[in-house]
């Protein structure tokens, strides 16, 4: 029984470790994309005569406020398709738990890789000039 509890616990816990990192990373894109393009309708929509493309690009990141991704892993931008039209795109890198990348380095696993997840959102920017 000792030997089966010594072979059996790395491996669950390795597991357990594996896809806590997967419903975290599944649960940080759901909260991303939900404030993203809440964002984008938000800040995006009505310019002030003041107001550029990465200032609003700015202000987006700024204004999201995610539990799981800190505003140095979001990454912004928008490209003018012309017409008025701007789509914003929104990138999230996802970093997995230290616990577990202590752990699997000590097990002689390899480091958990961060992951990647984009969004986008195209809509029509219009300024808003006093009449």
């Amino acid at each position: 029984m000792t030997i089966e509890c010594a072979i059996c616990f790395p491996v669950l816990l390795t597991l357990a470790l594996v896809s806590y990192n997967a419903m975290s990373f599944i649960c940080a894109c759901s909260e991303f994309d939900r404030q993203f393009c809440e964002e984008v309708r938000i800040h995006a929509t009505s310019l002030d005569a003041y107001s550029t493309v990465t200032s609003v690009c700015d202000d987006i990141n700024e204004a999201m406020n995610t539990h799981y991704v800190p505003p140095e892993n979001r990454i912004i931008t928008a490209r003018e398709q012309g017409l008025g039209i701007v789509r914003f795109t929104g990138e999230m890198i996802f970093e997995p738990t230290l616990f577990g990348n202590r752990v699997l380095q000590g097990m002689g696993l390899t480091k958990l890789t961060s992951l990647r997840h984009k969004t986008s959102l195209a809509c029509s920017c219009m300024h808003l000039d006093a009449w």
